[in-house]
């Protein structure tokens, strides 16, 4: 067997188009949307359909999810407070019922509103919950100095998360950076058409903030690759590095290991001295099955000797390319795992796998711990699933 850890930190993003909640942890959220000229009516009605979808992403209530939308040209217009639309229809209807203003771009204006007005009591603004503002323009603002002002008095007002997006060739990336402030979070799109391309990292970035890691959680990888050949476990490999990004890595929050499947035990060059012994002991080499592997990540993947913490939260992901060779064994096993209250997520890849069997040994309910590819190659579409299905709980 073999067990590590991994300290990786940072953020990647596949495109993941249904709603991704953030499990019980709500944010409140306010879009300050550029209302200038420069932007052609049509691309403003596709900035608005980007908000309506990415409000769609969410689970919205007033214990969940609160969005309000703040516009500027050369005045502010608030659209609509953080407490205002409580249901996905109610908060459909407003934001495509928003009108274009025309005018300058005082991105400034914008921003102070944001942070004096939108997130105040009065607006619907919660304490104890992740305070994010969006800002998006096509282009740059009248006065870059008093909009980098603006921004830096908006982050140091309290416990507010600006994030910037520029639409367009005619944007100035530092002066988003200086509107954003950490550099992870500015995002840039060719045009309007493409900001739904980076709708999912915005999702991630904004549930990613809400879920906060707050709980600490032991993820232990998995992998039963045997018979897929070396570039294929390497790819599994990857997935699981990828994966291990979105995560904050450290002694407090998440801790990422890996069981593998070992082909074979070995033995020494010094204990076979003729064919016949040699060739019967081959023939009785143990290769690792799911169950085995399951049996060692319960016994002791979790355990404090390798760094496992009794107050973490314990999570399994299985990547499996086959069908289990003892089926009633590796469903025995695995429902201990469960019963010493590790939750199970299985990932079969490839024809060879049975969906039925995967929820047998997977935790409930199925639709959140149980996935499928066609070919490890296929495995990153799964990465901001299952990042979201463990941030819900933490």
């Amino acid at each position: 067997m073999l067990l590590f850890l991994l300290s990786i930190a940072s953020l990647v993003s596949y495109t993941y188009q249904a709603k991704v909640g953030c499990g019980n942890n709500p944010a409140d959220i306010v879009f300050v949307l550029d209302s200038s000229s420069s932007i052609w009516p049509p691309h403003y009605d596709l900035m608005l359909d980007f908000v309506k979808k990415f409000a769609s992403d969410f689970e919205v209530g007033p214990d969940k999810l609160q969005l309000g939308v703040v516009t500027y040209s050369d005045n502010v217009e608030n659209q609509f407070n953080l407490n205002q639309h409580q249901d996905d229809m109610s908060l459909g209807k407003a934001i495509k019922a928003i009108r274009q203003k025309g005018g300058r771009t005082n991105t400034a204006a914008g921003i102070r509103y944001l942070y004096k007005k939108s997130f105040s009591k009065a607006a619907g603004m919660r304490d104890g919950v992740p305070h994010i503002g969006i800002i998006i323009t096509d282009g740059v603002s009248n006065d870059k100095k008093d909009t980098a002002r603006a921004a830096g008095e908006a982050r140091q007002s309290g416990d507010l998360m600006v994030m910037s997006i520029g639409v367009g060739r005619q944007v100035n990336t530092k002066e988003l950076q200086s509107i954003a402030g950490p550099e992870g979070n500015v995002f840039e799109v060719k045009n309007f058409e493409a900001l739904n391309s980076i709708r999912s990292l915005i999702s991630i970035k904004v549930c990613k903030t809400a879920c906060g890691d707050k709980s600490p959680a032991d993820v232990v990888f998995m992998i039963d690759s045997y018979k897929s050949g070396d570039s294929n476990t390497k790819k599994a490999l990857n997935f699981l590095g990828e994966l291990s990004k979105e995560f904050e890595i450290a002694d407090d929050k998440i801790q990422v290991g890996l069981v593998h499947q070992c082909l074979v035990s070995g033995f020494p060059l010094s204990k076979y001295h003729d064919r016949e012994s040699l060739e019967n002991d081959v023939s009785n080499v143990h290769v690792n099955t799911f169950a085995d592997l399951m049996k060692h990540l319960t016994l002791r993947s979790f355990t404090v000797e390798e760094g496992g913490r009794p107050d973490a939260k314990r999570i399994a992901i299985a990547i499996l390319d086959t069908k289990f060779p003892d089926h009633g064994n590796a469903v025995r096993v695995a429902g201990k795992a469960k019963a010493q209250n590790i939750e199970i997520f299985v990932i079969g890849v490839g024809s060879g796998t049975d969906y039925k069997e995967l929820t047998l040994v997977a935790s409930s309910p199925a639709d959140k711990h149980v996935f499928s590819v066609s070919s490890y190659d296929d495995l990153p579409e799964l990465t901001q699933k299952i990042k979201i299905h463990i941030c819900e709980d933490l």
